[in-house]
């Protein structure tokens, strides 16, 4: 098992932006963070369930529609 790290500031070779069949052929990233990709994808793959954040910003009700009975 690779160990993984809490937190992922961002990719640390610019190849691993890019699936491996979109790859240039002189653009192979090192061995280690190959590795550590394709372990976040297999977890992410082997989830049941996904969790995603977003910011809502029209999740409430506009103030011109309140009522006293939504009080």
């Amino acid at each position: 098992m690779i160990s993984m790290p809490t937190r992922f500031s961002h990719l640390s070779d610019v190849s691993l932006h890019w699936a491996p069949r979109l790859r240039g052929a002189d653009d192979t990233p090192e061995p280690p963070t190959t590795a550590l990709q394709d372990g976040l994808v297999a977890e992410l793959l082997a989830a049941d369930t996904l969790l995603l954040g977003a910011p809502m910003y029209t999740s409430h009700l506009r103030a011109d529609r309140v009522t006293a009975r939504t009080m």
